[in-house]
């Protein structure tokens, strides 16, 4: 429905300025708040829990520091662990390790 579409982009929106903390940041949470969808199966894939937990750890301080909440929806809890083929599972975070080294 438009209304949810238009919701889902401005709670994605909300969260820009923190992008820079994770390469993966903004797929997290499209795929939370705008899951890709595989008409064909019938999936919808969520993230796994471990790329939950790494944006969580390089995230959650550059929030804490804006006063961001990180809110029950994004809570790692609520996703499905690495072993699971309906979510997306840890890649390694390619460019978020590139980035750790020029820090």
């Amino acid at each position: 429905n438009f209304n949810n579409q238009k919701l889902s982009d401005s709670t994605i929106k909300s969260f820009e300025i923190l992008f820079p903390c994770s390469n993966y940041f903004k797929t997290f949470l499209c795929s939370i708040y705008k899951p890709p969808c595989y008409e064909e199966e019938s999936i919808i894939l969520q993230p796994c829990q471990s790329m939950c937990e790494h944006v969580y750890s390089r995230c959650f301080p550059l929030m804490n520091t804006f006063g961001i909440r990180w809110s029950d929806d994004l809570n790692c809890t609520n996703f499905l662990d690495d072993n699971n083929q309906g979510c997306m599972n840890d890649p390694g975070y390619p460019k978020d390790l590139l980035l750790a080294n020029y820090n």
